[in-house]
């Protein structure tokens, strides 16, 4: 393949009525339901989606081809989590270049969660980052395999 383009859900749906009116990530993804293999959850979940959705384009792009890839940073359990970080570290170790970020700003407000005190900033962005498979990329991220 020529290029890939991933757009997964990019958060884990905290559960309650802070998502009301949409489907549960954990209900279509193996993250915190009964189908869950890996023992990670929830923000974990999610990263280990994006990293083996990755290793799954790299098997498919030929040399060169480019990668696609849609996120957003998150608070999770009030913890601070740059994904961005965290996928452009991962998919570097499985033979990908970073080649461009693309920042993408809503026009809306973002959602408001059930939060008592807000202690990070709003997430009022996501990330288009574009990645291409190195020529020699044969460096697999051996704690996804």
């Amino acid at each position: 393949m020529d290029c890939v383009v991933l757009d997964p859900p990019y958060m884990h749906s905290p559960g309650g009525n802070t998502h009301a009116g949409q489907t549960a990530f954990e209900e279509h993804y193996r993250n915190n339901g009964s189908g869950n293999q890996t023992g990670v959850k929830y923000h974990d979940a999610v990263v280990s989606l994006y990293v083996e959705a990755g290793a799954e384009a790299h098997r498919v792009l030929r040399n060169r081809g480019v990668l696609i890839v849609k996120c957003q940073d998150e608070v999770c359990s009030n913890r601070q989590r740059f994904t961005h970080v965290e996928i452009m570290e991962a998919y570097n170790n499985l033979g990908f270049i970073a080649e461009d970020l693309f920042v993408v700003v809503r026009t809306n407000n973002p959602g408001v969660s059930r939060m008592v005190k807000q202690v990070h900033a709003r997430k009022n962005h996501s990330y288009f980052l574009v990645f291409w498979k190195h020529m020699n990329g044969n460096r697999i991220w051996q704690a996804h395999q």
